[in-house]
């Protein structure tokens, strides 16, 4: 479960740094912005950092790795995103994250649903996800004071998928996290 977490981590932090490092841009130059980003990166890593901010991407390039995260209005899946894993049907694409570090690949993808409930969300994606030979591990559930969760995660071959679908009064979404797992970490 760690490089779930590691994965839900990087979209937030890079989709944070993303879009602070715009906001920044407009008020400084862009290459003092992405050394500020890069010196935070490499105090909290103790790795060399490259990153480059353009039309709303980010790329960042370390020697542990590769990743890159695009937001807002034109996101796309990141180019190597595997085919092997469907999309969510009628969702907007608002943030996406690749990356590989010791030749493994993780994804983040964040996704806008309109209309809806929570559970139908996740249970609509889980048989998307079921359709295309993946196995559903484990779901969960919870709602409180209006706003509500639904999760789960599945397998297929090399791929882990972690799905949360998040709603409150504003907005509903679906947060997928896809990673490349050894096969003899998943059992076979």
């Amino acid at each position: 479960m760690p490089k779930v977490f590691l994965g839900l981590l990087a979209v937030v932090v890079i989709g944070g740094l993303a879009v602070g490092g715009q906001q920044l841009a407009k008020r400084g130059t862009k290459e003092a912005v992405e050394n500020a980003i890069e010196n935070q990166i490499e105090a909290s890593t103790g790795t060399d950092a490259q990153v480059d901010i353009k039309n709303g991407n980010v790329a960042v390039t370390s020697s542990s790795g590769t990743s890159t995260a695009s937001y807002g209005g034109n996101v796309s899946l990141p180019s190597d995103f595997p085919g092997d894993v469907p999309t969510p049907q009628g969702a907007t694409l608002t943030t996406a994250y690749g990356g590989r570090e010791s030749g493994k690949a993780t994804y983040g993808l964040i996704y806008t649903l309109s209309g809806g409930v929570v559970t139908n969300a996740a249970t609509t994606y889980q048989n998307q996800l079921q359709s295309a030979g993946f196995a559903i591990e484990s779901t969960g559930t919870y709602a409180a004071n209006g706003s509500s969760v639904s999760g789960f995660t599945a397998t297929k071959g090399i791929w882990k998928v972690a799905v949360a679908v998040t709603s409150s009064s504003d907005a509903t979404n679906l947060t997928l996290t896809v990673t490349e797992e050894a096969a003899t970490n998943m059992g076979y």
